[in-house]
């Protein structure tokens, strides 16, 4: 509906017998504002009950209707009720002044906001009761109250809707939405901003010279800050306050959580870690026992169980089964008491290289004798496949001798038995020459290891993983690490099959000292030839060898001092090469308890002052060579016998072998280039 619908032109003196004008004192000044805003003027007069009469045009058309009928009182009563002298004298908008033309204090009206415009809508909905003028306009003597100034709402014609004459009746006008009507918030705003707003109205009207302007604005500064700025301030403290004890009681309770998630999280780690540790312990136990028992040592796995010490129920129950299982696998075990027949298999440092060994062209006049008194690593390789599946077991002296160390610092010594399941047979190995003599490794004495070596290791060395390995130069003077001599070969071959060795058992390894150990030249006459800082680094690096060796369970021993046959020599003669072995060796090593008789010999007796001299060197383990295994276990000392394995053995006196080898598959002919030969 356009908005243009009801502009009505309507004319008052014809419909209403009146003029408009008339009323309005023909004032060409006249603001109409005040008559169209006039909703909001309604509105404050709605406050006071009697300042609610309202004029309506509803009326006025009553009354204009009963003057057309003749009704002169109703006229009167409708000039009345536009008197201009009622409204100044009900509403005097200009209350009494002070002597600085403002409104007296004590004057009730002296703030009066009555001219300020009404509200819009005050006489919309439903304030005209149909028929509340029926029977005319009804007046009262009383006399009028004082009231806010009353003004003439006219109907916007815009916003009305007019209704055919009849019955008296009139359309109600329409509501519009005023955008300039404030919002709730900003009628509360300046509800409380007012003394700030009156403050300032009031400065800009007083004379700043004024003392009552001083003390006005200095009450006012009091009033304003107790009215507007102090409650505002204690509700932003109580706000903090509220805010920080909030946000405090949170970060707190969030703490706590935290902590509580954390200590939960760090008990059920630690529980985790327990048990992980519990479980880690307990299978490395059984590894350990394991490893024992798979080298014949239950009472070391027994032992090992006994000393269990995690309190994990589980694991304890476990553990205590395992133990009781071993003991009923050690009954089991076969006990061998006659340790008298015990082999000892020995043999000399092995040949790298049997084909350069066994060359005239490379060995020259030592060719011959390669051939005759060595054995290659690979035949030597083929021996312990064959003696593992000949149920043999790699055994030592600690494995069947016992001593017992008196007062005095002797030791006696005894026999024990060895339990090996059923079937199995201890065995030893010695290896003899394990200094890599200068001849077969450095024919030319420049001290330097190139390719015009005999074909065998010159050294042991310890590598980088802890391994006890052989290095060998090849032809072509290249340096090579790893199995060429029969440690590494031997330790190769353990790992394969751990249940070759009776309790950790190693081999003998016998040397000389009269150029060195292992391949290093420790002899002292070194230094005169490649200088002292050379004869150190060589004492150290040995030492590291000797170390090594003796954590695996090798058995260090003398192979005298300068390669001499003792049975030759007098009782000086030996003296002096135990002195010799004491200043040049014993540095080196340490203290060993066992000799290897060089050249296949022994002494002629086990008494006397040449028995003596070796037994006060500390010598208590005595090996010589023959052709049956013998063992002989005194109070004092103990005696075995050796077999010696070399070419010319395994040629021409395979039968001596027989109970633990065949020869005819371990010789191999085609790397030494011909049979060795025969004494």
């Amino acid at each position: 509906m356009d908005k243009n619908d009801f502009d009505l032109d309507i004319d008052f003196e014809k419909e209403y017998g009146f003029d408009p004008k008339d009323f309005l004192s023909e004032d060409d000044d006249f603001d109409y504002s005040d008559i169209l805003d006039e909703d909001e003027a309604a509105e404050d007069a709605s406050e006071d009950e009697d300042a609610t009469k309202e004029f309506h045009f509803d009326h006025a058309s009553q009354h204009a209707q009963n003057a057309e009928e003749g009704d002169d009182s109703a006229q009167e009563r409708l000039d009345e009720s536009f008197d201009d002298d009622r409204i100044t004298q009900d509403d005097d908008p200009y209350p009494p002044e002070d002597d600085l033309g403002y409104p007296a204090e004590d004057d009730p009206q002296a703030y009066d906001t009555s001219d300020e415009e009404p509200d819009e809508g005050q006489y919309d909905d439903g304030q005209y009761d149909e028929g509340q003028y029926e029977d005319g306009y009804e007046e009262t003597d009383e006399p009028p109250k004082k009231k806010k100034k009353i003004g003439l709402k006219l109907p916007k014609l815009s916003d009305t809707k007019m209704q055919k004459k009849g019955k008296g009746r009139t359309q109600k006008p329409a509501r519009t939405k005023d955008p300039a009507k404030k919002s709730v918030f900003s009628k509360l705003l300046d509800m409380y901003m007012e003394p700030v707003t009156r403050a300032k109205e009031e400065s800009e009207v007083l004379d700043p010279l004024d003392p009552r302007y001083i003390r006005r604005k200095k009450r006012e500064k009091k009033r304003i800050f107790k009215e507007v700025y102090l409650p505002a301030i204690i509700a932003c403290a109580a706000l903090f306050l509220i805010l920080s004890f909030v946000v405090g009681s949170v970060s707190n309770a969030l703490v706590v959580r935290k902590n509580n998630q954390s200590k939960a999280q760090q008990e059920a780690i630690q529980q985790a870690n327990a048990a992980d540790a519990a479980e880690a312990e307990y299978k490395n136990l059984i590894s350990k026992a394991d490893a024992l028992v798979t080298q014949y040592d239950y009472d070391g796995a027994i032992e090992l169980l006994d000393g269990y010490s995690g309190t994990n129920a589980k694991y304890k129950e476990m553990v205590d089964s395992k133990k009781s299982d071993l003991v009923k696998e050690q009954q089991k075990l076969s006990e061998i008491k006659d340790v008298s027949t015990i082999p000892n298999l020995s043999f000399h440092v092995l040949m790298a290289d049997a084909s350069r060994a066994c060359n005239k062209d490379v060995s020259g006049e030592y060719a011959g004798l390669y051939n005759k008194n060595f054995v290659s690593v690979e035949e030597f390789s083929r021996i312990l496949n064959q003696l593992y599946t000949g149920n043999y077991v790699l055994v030592d002296f600690d494995s069947f001798i016992y001593s017992n160390v008196g007062l005095d610092g002797n030791a006696t010594f005894g026999a024990k038995s060895i339990y090996l399941p059923q079937g199995k047979k201890p065995v030893m190995i010695t290896e003899t020459m394990v200094n890599y003599f200068e001849y077969m490794v450095d024919p030319d004495k420049d001290g330097k290891l190139d390719g015009k070596g005999h074909g065998f290791a010159n050294k042991l060395v310890v590598d980088a993983n802890g391994d006890i390995k052989a290095a060998y130069v090849d032809s072509n003077g290249q340096e090579l690490i790893g199995n060429y001599d029969l440690v590494p070969v031997l330790e190769s071959f353990i790992a394969e099959h751990p249940d070759f060795v009776y309790r950790g058992a190693r081999a003998i390894l016998a040397v000389t000292g009269s150029e060195g150990v292992f391949g290093y030249r420790t002899n002292t006459s070194y230094v005169s030839r490649f200088g002292q800082a050379y004869y150190d680094n060589e004492v150290v690096e040995a030492k590291k060898v000797v170390a090594a060796l003796r954590e695996k369970g090798y058995t260090i021993a003398s192979y005298t001092y300068s390669n001499q046959a003792y049975r030759t020599m007098n009782t000086l003669q030996i003296q002096a090469e135990v002195t010799n072995w004491t200043n040049q060796v014993t540095p080196v090593l340490g203290d060993v308890d066992t000799i290897v008789f060089a050249r296949g010999s022994d002494i002629e007796a086990y008494s006397g002052t040449t028995f003596n001299v070796l037994y006060n060197s500390g010598l208590r383990y005595f090996l010589n060579s023959g052709s049956s295994p013998r063992v002989d276990v005194n109070t004092t000392f103990v005696r075995q016998t050796r077999l010696m394995v070399t070419g010319e053995m395994l040629a021409w006196y395979s039968s001596q072998f027989s109970s633990y080898f065949d020869s005819n598959l371990v010789i191999d002919l085609s790397s030494r280039g011909s049979m060795p030969a025969k004494s």
